[in-house]
C-alpha cells in the first residue's frame, strides 16, 4: 500500500497452539482445552532469493506488539469472531 513505502519490512502473523491438552469429566466426557497465540515472522530473502520466515526478536517491532496484544485478546476476538 502506499503507506507502507516507508518500510525496511515484511513479516506475517503464524496463529500457533500454545498448549493443548484433553481433560476427562468425571462423568467420562473428553473436554478438549487450547490455549492459542500469535507468533511474528519476518521474511527475509535467503541466498536464493526466496522470502523465508524469522522469528522477530525486537520488542518494540510493530508486528511483534500486535502479535502481543493479538494473544492477550485471542480467546476475546475469537468468541466475537467465531466461524
Amino acid at each position: 500500500s502506499e503507506d507502507s513505502a516507508d518500510w525496511d519490512w515484511r513479516a506475517r502473523e503464524w496463529f500457533v497452539v500454545k498448549e493443548a491438552e484433553v481433560q476427562v469429566s468425571a462423568d467420562g466426557v473428553l473436554i478438549p482445552r487450547l490455549v492459542m497465540g500469535v507468533e511474528a515472522r519476518e521474511q527475509v530473502v535467503t541466498d536464493h532469493g526466496v522470502l523465508d520466515d524469522a522469528a522477530i526478536t525486537r520488542a518494540d517491532h510493530p508486528l511483534v506488539l500486535y502479535a502481543r496484544e493479538f494473544t492477550h485478546y485471542f480467546d476475546l476476538i475469537a468468541e466475537r469472531l467465531s466461524v
